[in-house]
């Protein structure tokens, strides 16, 4: 199995640590001390199904988020922009995994935000033999979480409620 995450970092006092696991085993660790677009990759022997944890950790808030009048100005983590698995690419469907963050006294859910800036853990839980039957169903399941689109208020947001006409 390929894995390759494509992140935006942040690499405030030093860059995020990252670990990437695979049930529970760790396939790789890196830190990624370069701000800006990364790519992370690991190559691995994996049969599916098989639960992908993407992890950050080893971050001290006080130390790590740089606070200026009261507004974070700078800061240790990344965001998730895509993740490839072999010939499957994530990155809409990202907001339908869950990020735990662990703060140290309890774990507490995050969703629909792909920006990691806590230590913590995203779960990708791939539960089918045929990663590209995964995939179809994730796809599914994403389109049909996905609000219908209405003409008529998109007119008017556009517009701003006023009545134009156009001649051709």
């Amino acid at each position: 199995m390929k894995i390759k995450l494509d992140l935006f970092v942040k690499n405030y006092n030093g860059g995020p640590k990252i670990r990437i696991h695979a049930n529970g085993k760790i396939i790789h660790e890196t830190r990624i001390m370069k701000s800006g677009k990364q790519v992370v990759e690991c190559d691995i022997e994996q049969q599916f199904p098989v639960q992908l944890i993407i992890e950050h950790y080893d971050k001290h808030m006080n130390l790590d988020t740089k606070v200026f009048d009261g507004k974070i100005v700078d800061d240790k983590g990344f965001k998730l922009e895509k993740v490839h698995i072999n010939e499957c690419v994530l990155e809409n469907e990202l907001n339908l995994f869950d990020f735990i963050e662990n703060n140290g006294h309890k774990d507490i859910p995050h969703k629909d935000n792909p920006y990691i800036g806590f230590n913590g853990k995203f779960y990708i839980n791939i539960d089918s033999e045929e990663l590209i039957d995964w995939y179809f169903r994730l796809q599914k399941n994403f389109i049909n979480q996905q609000e219908d689109f209405d003409y008529e208020n998109f007119k008017y947001e556009i517009f701003q409620g006023k009545k134009y006409e156009v001649d051709y």
